[in-house]
């Protein structure tokens, strides 16, 4: 058990967001409806949307409980409302040379399920979930 404790605490002190095997940037333009983005969001794998501006950087978030909490309860019309009109606005984000403790204390402190991955130009370059660290932790102690 204690080598295995270890080895997690070496991992996150040395392991940087590349080791996670980011998924894939699945990004809308701000200009986009929310029922464009649901579509584009039922197409990929993921339950978080980036949000670009028209110069290609990341401006916000969109997820599933953005959909339902600020368009489905309120009743509005997502063919009828912009993506950025309803997004989380200057989402935390990461790097790929960041360390895994810099991702973990993030995700904690701002209580997030996802971190944007974002190249040196700020322009989406991937998504690291809670659940990428879970397996990859799990993976550290299963070898």
């Amino acid at each position: 058990m204690k080598a295995a404790q270890d080895l997690i605490r070496q991992s996150l002190r040395d392991d940087r967001v590349d080791k996670l095997g980011p998924s894939e940037a699945v990004s809308v333009p701000s200009t986009a409806t929310v029922a464009e983005a649901i579509e584009i969001r039922r197409g990929g794998k993921t339950g978080c949307l980036l949000v670009a501006g028209a110069d290609g950087r990341l401006i916000g978030t969109f997820t599933e409980r953005d959909a339902l909490c600020q368009v489905a309860f309120a009743e509005l019309d997502p063919a009828g409302i912009l993506v950025s009109e309803v997004m989380a606005p200057d989402p935390e984000t990461i790097e790929l040379n960041h360390l895994l403790a810099h991702v973990i204390h993030l995700m904690v402190v701002n209580d997030l399920s996802y971190l944007p991955l974002v190249d040196e130009k700020g322009h989406p370059a991937g998504m690291v979930d809670s659940r990428d660290l879970v397996d990859y932790i799990a993976s550290l102690v299963m070898k």
